[in-house]
């Protein structure tokens, strides 16, 4: 009997976690996140720029305006696609870091459940065995 009482505070210290999850009930407001935000740490990649400001159409009274203005716009672009194309490099590195934590726990907890499934069969027979002596 104290090895199913030991069994049995093993498994509900291992499956605590899926014990304790509630079903959602329809039409219910969600429960608020228990986990604070966490704040986005700092990129690595400099900040996008400032937009240029760009001049009124009035102000735009010949071809060489606007060509000016294009010109001023064009080499805004090209350094707003420079910081892009580094935070998108950024966004793809943090996103594999992601995928490999997410691998990592799911490894780890089919090892968990895998080691649970192992001890509850042992506990299974000792109780078995517990039981056969009984008769």
């Amino acid at each position: 009997m104290k090895y199913a009482i030991a069994a049995v505070a093993v498994v509900a210290a291992i499956a605590g976690g899926a014990i304790a999850q509630t079903t959602e009930t329809p039409g219910a407001t969600p429960p608020a996140a228990t986990t604070p935000a966490v704040p986005t740490p700092p990129s690595a990649c400099p900040a996008y720029p400032s937009p240029p400001t760009l001049p009124e159409v009035a102000a735009l009274r010949n071809q060489k305006a606007v060509n000016a203005g294009t010109e001023t716009v064009n080499a805004w672009i090209t350094q707003y696609q420079t910081v892009g194309a580094c935070r998108r490099d950024e966004v793809t590195k943090l996103d594999a870091q992601l995928q490999a934590r997410v691998a990592e726990f799911k490894d780890g907890n089919a090892r968990a459940m895998q080691v649970r499934d192992q001890w509850q069969t042992t506990v299974d027979a000792v109780v078995a065995q517990g039981q056969k002596k009984k008769r």
